[in-house]
């Protein structure tokens, strides 16, 4: 990519680049030849976010914060995001190693609410789910 042509369409929201290409017009038995103003797909490599965590898009709330269980309570935790797509929200700093993310939405969250941890032996991932059970006091599942 050499640059870019310094609009956003207003439509798409997507902003088009230039491409250089050695040997544009070069016939192979694969691809045909490059021609000024076609569409190609092109992989283009980016920076690599170093300690960075991925978190899901529907864990965060108020833009940056995400819900953890912390000593049987929960925390909210603001994070670092450094970058975010469709899915993830990738923060660079505010979980520790460890920490359980909620990942359930809930209509009331009050800082220190009790939460309860339930592990399922079959799944390995750290994220949790709350789950109301017949005390009202909201469980976590890992899924």
């Amino acid at each position: 990519m050499v640059r870019t042509t310094g609009q956003v369409d207003k439509t798409s929201r997507l902003i088009s680049v230039v491409v250089e290409v050695s040997e544009p017009f070069k016939d192979s038995s694969s691809t045909p030849p490059l021609l000024p103003g076609m569409f190609v797909e092109v992989a283009i490599e980016g920076n690599i976010l170093k300690n960075a965590i991925a978190v899901p898009r529907d864990a965060m709330h108020n833009n940056n914060e995400v819900w953890v269980a912390k000593d049987g309570q929960l925390d909210v935790q603001s994070l670092d995001i450094v970058r975010a797509d469709r899915d993830f929200a990738y923060a660079d700093s505010g979980l520790n190693d460890g920490d359980m993310i909620i990942v359930s939405s809930l209509d009331t969250v009050i800082e220190d609410m009790k939460v309860r941890i339930q592990t399922e032996s079959e799944t390995s991932t750290t994220f949790a789910e709350v789950v109301e059970d017949q005390t009202k006091t909201p469980e976590l599942r890992t899924k």
